[in-house]
This record gives structure tokens, C-alpha cells and sequence, in this order.
């Protein structure tokens, strides 16, 4: 073999090519301590991931990937806020695609930093669809005052009859 091809080999240990993500996604330490992340890059073997961590190696991990769940893995590297984990069970090509294309729907917000999302303003703030829409409470309010005047005119004229 040539030797520019062995130095290729060497320096690209990688078993597949790394497709790039950048989803929000959740991860848990072994002791099922969560914590929020994104997947930067992904491949069949494994992935890159970045977010507040302090993760060593051997770590073991579960990570939550769009359109497939939670999966078990391992930390193999971990440099200048990111991590790189490497998967008990190898993806196939079409699960790297599912992840990649998913449509997830995030309904709580996330504890990271403008920086590390592609565009901040894109995290919603939640709903409160427990309260009553303004006409209800206007409906409510004006039937609870018309039962109470006619209880006080029922009693008026009860109370006219009665003497």
C-alpha cells in the first residue's frame, strides 16, 4: 500500500462519513441525569454533539435522535464543548436520514445559549390553552349578574306576597 494512502488512513480513523444535523435534542447520563444538547454531526457509528457538559471518557450515555428515540452510547472524545459519542448499535443509512429529515415538534424550551442555535427567535414560547377565551369569560360574567337580579326580584316579589 502507498504511503499516501496509509497517512489517509491514519488520519481519517472514521468508519463512515459524518452527516451534518444541527438538531436540539436530549441526552442522559447514566444516573438519568438529562441534559440539553444538539447534534451537530451524525453518522452510522456515532455522532458529535455540543452543550453545557461535563462528560469524561467512557461516559456512558442515552441520546434521544429525532425520528428514532433514544439510543445507548458511549463518550469517545470530548474537546472545546463538544463530545463525541460513539453508539452501542450501529445506525443504518436509513436512520441517519430519518433523524436528519424528522419532524419533531419541541414543546418545552431549552436551556442554551443564543450562540448555539441556528436562529434564537425560532424557540416558541409555550401556550396556556387553560383559559377561557375573553367571550367565554364575558358569557359568564353577564349570565352570573342576571341570575343574581333575578333572585333578588323573586325575592322581592316573594317577599311582597308573603305581607
Amino acid at each position: 500500500m502507498s504511503s499516501a494512502i496509509q497517512a489517509k488512513l491514519l488520519t481519517n480513523r472514521r468508519a463512515s462519513d459524518r452527516r451534518d444535523v444541527q438538531r436540539m435534542s436530549t441526552m442522559r447520563t447514566e444516573a438519568q441525569v438529562p441534559a440539553d444538547i444538539i447534534i451537530n454531526d451524525l453518522s452510522v457509528g456515532g455522532c458529535r454533539i455540543s452543550g453545557d457538559l461535563d462528560l469524561a471518557l467512557d461516559d456512558r450515555v442515552t441520546i434521544g435522535l429525532p425520528g428514532l428515540g433514544a439510543r445507548p452510547a458511549h463518550v469517545v472524545w470530548a474537546k472545546d464543548g463538544s463530545t463525541g459519542l460513539l453508539f452501542d448499535q450501529v445506525l443504518t443509512g436509513h436512520d441517519v436520514t430519518v433523524t436528519r429529515e424528522a419532524n419533531t415538534l419541541i414543546t418545552g424550551r431549552f436551556n442554551v445559549t443564543g450562540a448555539m442555535l441556528a436562529d434564537p427567535s425560532e424557540t416558541a414560547e409555550p401556550q396556556d390553552e387553560s383559559r377561557l377565551s375573553p367571550a367565554s369569560r364575558l358569557g359568564i360574567i353577564v349570565t352570573a349578574a342576571l341570575l343574581a337580579w333575578a333572585l333578588a326580584i323573586a325575592m322581592i316579589w316573594l317577599g311582597s306576597r308573603i305581607v
